[in-house]
């Protein structure tokens, strides 16, 4: 009875180990395109405060411009 508990008990832990070391391999794969990935939502989100702050500033420079008259 013992054998057959740690039988089915070392089948699952290399089944979990398996599985784990499987999705490690499949991440690894793509570590190339994950890290595209990054770098384009980089580049989207550096754009964004780029245009934000140009917009920001616009719209104090008219501001002040429609105060004078």
């Amino acid at each position: 009875m013992a054998e057959v508990i740690m039988a089915e008990l070392v089948s699952v832990i290399v089944e979990r180990l398996g599985s784990g070391a499987y999705k490690e391999i499949l991440f690894a794969k793509d570590l190339d395109s994950h890290i595209k990935r990054l770098q384009e939502l980089k580049t989207t989100i550096e754009a964004t405060f780029i245009d934000a702050a140009s917009l920001e500033s616009w719209r104090h420079l008219h501001a002040r411009g429609f105060n004078r008259t």
